[in-house]
């Protein structure tokens, strides 16, 4: 395999795995009266972090808790939970 061929097997990897998690702040859960999530869901709880402007060229820094979360196996805990309450899934 070529270096070539190595790398963007790399970088379609990373686009993969970019797509399987996101943030989310922990006071969503207690606002929103979802259960805090648990492993293998989470991945860990941040207290600190950085927001950047869509150029980049800005860069904030975030001081509150928040969840990094794997985001298949959250989506596969909201539909346990709405049809458990009797909700549809559309």
């Amino acid at each position: 395999m070529s270096i070539r061929e190595i790398r963007g097997e790399f970088q379609r990897f990373i686009r993969q795995l970019r797509k399987s998690y996101f943030y989310m702040e922990q006071r969503s859960f207690v606002e929103f009266g979802i259960p805090l999530p648990e492993e293998p869901e989470r991945f860990h709880l941040e207290t600190v972090g950085f927001m950047w402007s869509p150029d980049r060229k800005v860069c904030e820094t975030v001081a509150y808790p928040f969840y990094v979360l794997d985001k298949p196996a959250f989506h596969q805990r909201m539909v346990s939970h709405v049809r458990d309450s009797g909700g549809e899934v559309l």
